[in-house]
Order: structure tokens, then sequence, then C-alpha cells
């Protein structure tokens, strides 16, 4: 999956993200797998995220 990320001042992209750009100095592009996506928002280095596309409805 391809998400967007800001980093909390003095943090840097966990290990389990694959980055793909540096659009700013706190901002960047990157890789996870679906299965992360639960551990990304909990991270603590990340301030916020946002998905390239909407996840499908799990019902």
């Amino acid at each position: 999956m391809l998400v967007l990320l800001k980093l909390r001042k003095g943090h840097s992209v966990p290990g389990y993200v694959r980055p793909r750009a540096r659009i700013a100095g706190d901002i960047v592009s990157g890789e996870i797998r679906a299965g992360d996506l639960e551990r990304l928002a909990e991270d603590p280095a990340i301030e916020s995220m946002s998905l390239s596309k909407a996840l499908p409805v799990i019902e």
C-alpha cells in the first residue's frame, strides 16, 4: 500500500516502511504491507498518515 506519512519531530521512517520520496522535511511517501496498517497507526514516530486510495468496506 502507498501511504503519505508526517513524522513527529526527531523521528525517522520506521523500518517496516519502504520510503519512496521525501516531500518535505517531515513528510514522506512510502510503501507498507496491508497487514502493517494498524502497526503504523499506533507507531509513536507517526504524527499522521494518509492512504493513497480508499480501503474496501469489510462487513
